[in-house]
């Protein structure tokens, strides 16, 4: 039988988590960090499910694992700011994703315009180097999972340049971070639609918008040199840390 103090006792400090204290981490130029995790109404933590598969021996019927299914979609709901700046960054960055837009000729020529297509994408990508320079700077995290890339190659930056990495962190009552997940290779893939309804006078403004990503990775709050530690001995050794770690607690 067991009482209230024993259940006090295994939620640990704070009783527990709340589902109201989460942190999302998105790194786009233009919108500060702060106001996005802000503005943030609802997210969650990502799923994932492994796939069996039936293998027969003797007669018998065996389950075994498959392949790792990371479902692959992320989906958060957001409230636009006044000037509905969000929703703009957003719209740049999904529009940055469908670059398939036919390219005309001009009455120059295509040389012409090709150079002149060079010089603005040239103009572009100095313009994002400067806001993910701001960014890192802004959040010291990001400069340390930069140079991981050269060490861990799991923790190498995104490809694509449409692409990033985004973090779901779980907090604590007192705001700080427990357990999380690194979104690898995430963009927007579908910005919702805003109902507009003359009917609706209190209501904010808000949307959900659709992440498409590859895979996630657990993420646990540490130094930066733990982080630079961990990269360097790899996952065995960390392993390793944490069991002997998990001996003296």
């Amino acid at each position: 039988m067991f009482t209230i103090t024993d259940l006090k006792k295994h939620l640990g400090p704070g009783l527990g988590l709340r589902k109201n204290k989460y942190l999302i981490e998105i790194p786009v130029p233009g919108i500060e960090g702060q106001t996005l995790n802000i503005l943030c109404r609802s997210a969650g933590l990502p799923e994932r499910t492994i796939s069996t598969n039936t293998i027969y021996k003797n007669g018998r019927r065996y389950n075994v694992r498959g392949e790792t299914d990371y479902l692959g979609t992320y989906e958060v709901s957001i409230l636009d700011d006044s000037d509905m700046n969000v929703r703009k960054v957003f719209d740049k960055w999904i529009t940055k994703v469908d670059n398939s837009k036919p390219k005309n000729q001009g009455i120059l020529g295509g040389s012409y315009e090709s150079g002149v297509s060079d010089v603005l994408d040239g103009i572009k990508t100095g313009i994002q180097t400067a806001n993910t320079i701001a960014n890192a700077i802004e959040n010291p995290d990001q400069i340390v999972d930069f140079f991981l890339g050269f060490i861990d190659k799991g923790n190498a930056i995104s490809g694509a340049s449409y692409q990033t990495d985004v973090n779901i962190w779980q907090l604590s009552a007192d705001s700080n971070k427990v357990y999380g997940y690194k979104l690898q290779n995430a963009f927007p893939s579908s910005i919702g639609i805003v109902t507009l309804d003359d009917g609706d006078e209190n209501t904010l403004s808000e949307f959900s918008l659709t992440f498409t990503f590859s895979e996630f990775t657990p993420l646990e709050s540490k130094s930066p040199t733990r982080k630079f530690i961990d990269a360097i001995i790899g996952d065995d050794g960390v392993e390793l840390v944490n069991g002997v770690e998990a001996l003296f607690e």
